[in-house]
């Protein structure tokens, strides 16, 4: 497996969230180097703090929204029976995109990681994605099996409204 991320992960992932969001009828997203660099900071805090999932990071972006989640941090109990990643980067981005928009719209005046990857409003896409160098314990649950597996994907997308909306 390998322990890279390519610009073919990133474009990728612009791939992935497109393809969603035309099944809703949103127009695509436009890569965004400054959202980018954003959102690789949200995936090294996610590795470093050993969060499996996060909506609560400070943004110092206004009107930015934020997708963060490591493929096995799902409280769907997506867990893959306790073994490392099988998948390679592509299809990890796959899993974590596929159970966003499986997700479905929120109850109204609320919103969910389908509400926000499928915003008509969003015009830009900022990708952040970090490979786990190591298999690490829970912290907060030492007598577990490992949760956080060497090769596991941490993902950040942040979407940019366009202007004035």
């Amino acid at each position: 497996m390998s322990f890279m991320i390519t610009a073919e992960n990133i474009e990728h992932n612009l791939d992935q969230v497109n393809h969603y969001r035309s099944l809703v009828g949103a127009s695509p997203l436009q890569l965004d180097p400054q959202l980018s660099a954003y959102a690789g900071q949200g995936s090294q805090e996610l590795l470093a703090n050993h969060t499996q999932h996060s909506h609560n990071r400070k943004n110092p972006i206004p009107s930015v929204y934020e997708n963060q989640s490591y493929i096995y941090g799902w409280p769907l109990g997506q867990v893959f029976n306790g073994q490392p990643p099988a998948m390679n980067v592509n299809e990890q981005i796959d899993r974590i995109l596929a159970l966003m928009f499986m997700e479905g719209p929120p109850p109204a005046g609320t919103y969910n990681h389908y509400s926000i990857m499928t915003d008509p409003n969003a015009k830009r896409l900022g990708v952040g994605l970090v490979i786990n160098p190591n298999n690490l314990l829970d912290p907060n649950n030492p007598d577990t099996p490992a949760t956080f597996w060497r090769g596991s994907l941490y993902l950040t997308n942040d979407f940019f409204p366009e202007e004035g909306a």
